[in-house]
């Protein structure tokens, strides 16, 4: 697959990150982990994992602003997972 870039047409808002987060997160039995998000952002016209961390403050918190995960009851561990880049 081709790599894409960002261009100055792609602007996006946390209202339409979050909606795709939520569709993302219906064709997986678990939430999203952060680097399989940035391998799809890679090839897809997504926002770069990047660009959600500056919006949202971490790939958590997008995940519980879009309802998929509440931080209060996943462990440190379980919580470092999701943010993990690898």
């Amino acid at each position: 697959m081709k790599e894409t870039t960002p261009t100055s047409t792609s602007v996006t808002t946390n209202e339409k990150i979050i909606r795709l987060i939520q569709g993302l997160h219906q064709l997986h039995t678990a939430p999203m982990k952060a680097a399989h998000y940035q391998k799809l952002a890679r090839y897809l016209p997504y926002p770069s994992l990047t660009e959600i961390e500056r919006r949202f403050g971490s790939w958590t918190r997008l995940l519980e602003q879009a309802g998929i995960i509440r931080t209060s009851e996943l462990s440190t561990e379980k919580r470092a997972g999701l943010e993990d880049r690898k």
